[in-house]
This record gives structure tokens, C-alpha cells and sequence, in this order.
């Protein structure tokens, strides 16, 4: 393939050249774009970045042999990004939705505390220290780093020395424990 004339037409300079090699490899770069990523829009964008790519970097200019193998590398590589990307947002979004549904809750939790009366509140917490000898030390341990000294989940996560996934576990699974033992005391 290395005297591939569209290649050493790119090579030459020859204005239609780009559109010769869009019309081309278009429909071709869908459909394995399509075949990675599922999504009609994505795909088409990824393709357009494609060529947008080969037209300002012009890297064909280093082929030698063949610009179709060069064109599926750049379209895979993207689709790549492209789903490691989503997979990243997926995850902060699931984070954030587990973080807020925590801090829902005891907001909710405060709103109610601030509205019983004085008495109430001893037996509640009196119903909350016997709660909180049967967390696990892990579980006391993110408990007291968020509950006793204030701090964020992610500075009690630092301190900790846990991972921010391996702390919200531990700190949702102690919430739930603390919550079912109080419930059971009533």
C-alpha cells in the first residue's frame, strides 16, 4: 500500500484530497465507532474528532503504509477515552449521589432532634452510646472522625487511611447499624 494515491494525494497538498479521504473512511469509522460506544450522536462526534485530528496534527503525513489502519487507531483511541471518561463520571455521580443521600438523611435527623423535647433526647442518646458499641472499631473509628470531630468525608477519609469508597462504605454501613439498633431500643 505504499503508493496509496489518496495518501500521496494528503502528502501532495491537493485541496480535494481531505474531502476524497472524509468520503472515503467516514461510514467505515461509524460503524466501529457505533459498535464501541452505542450512541448514534457520540459516535458521529467521535469520527468528526477524528478527522479534525488527521486534518490539524497531519498525521498522515507519518503513514507510509496504509491511512485506513491509521484512521481505526484514532478512532478506537477515542472511543477508549471516550468510555473511560463516562465511566469515571458515572462513578463521581454515583459517589455524590450516595454522600448526599448520607447527608440528607441526617439533616432530616438534626430537624427531628432539634423538635423533641429535652428528655427525649437523653433517652435517644443513651440509645445511641449502647448503638455505638456494637459498630465494628472501623466503623466507631469514621463515626467519631465525622460525627465527634466535625470533619469532612474526605478529611476523615485522610485520617483515617482509608479510601474515599472504603470510607463511605464503612460510614454507611455504621449509619444503617446505629439507625436499626435505635429503632429495636424504642
Amino acid at each position: 500500500m505504499g503508493n496509496d494515491p489518496l495518501l500521496l494525494k494528503l502528502k501532495a497538498g491537493e485541496p480535494d484530497a481531505f474531502k476524497e479521504l472524509y468520503t472515503a473512511f467516514y461510514d467505515m469509522l461509524y460503524v466501529k465507532a457505533f459498535s464501541v460506544v452505542r450512541d448514534e450522536f457520540v459516535a458521529k462526534d467521535l469520527v468528526q474528532d477524528c478527522f479534525i485530528e488527521i486534518f490539524e496534527k497531519k498525521t498522515y503525513t507519518l503513514v507510509h503504509t496504509s491511512l485506513q489502519a491509521l484512521l481505526i487507531v484514532i478512532v478506537r483511541r477515542k472511543c477508549c477515552v471516550y468510555l473511560r471518561n463516562q465511566r469515571r463520571l458515572r462513578e463521581k455521580v454515583q459517589k455524590y449521589r450516595a454522600a448526599e443521600v448520607i447527608r440528607q438523611e441526617f439533616e432530616c435527623i438534626d430537624f427531628l432532634s432539634s423538635h423533641i423535647q429535652q428528655h427525649e433526647i437523653q433517652v435517644r442518646d443513651e440509645k445511641l452510646r449502647k448503638a455505638l458499641t456494637n459498630l465494628s472499631p472501623q466503623e466507631k473509628k469514621v463515626v467519631d472522625q465525622v460525627y465527634v470531630y466535625g470533619k469532612s468525608h474526605a478529611d476523615a477519609a485522610e485520617a483515617t487511611g482509608m479510601n474515599h469508597h472504603t470510607f463511605h462504605t464503612y460510614i454507611y454501613r455504621a449509619v444503617n447499624k446505629l439507625k436499626k439498633y435505635v429503632q429495636l431500643a424504642s
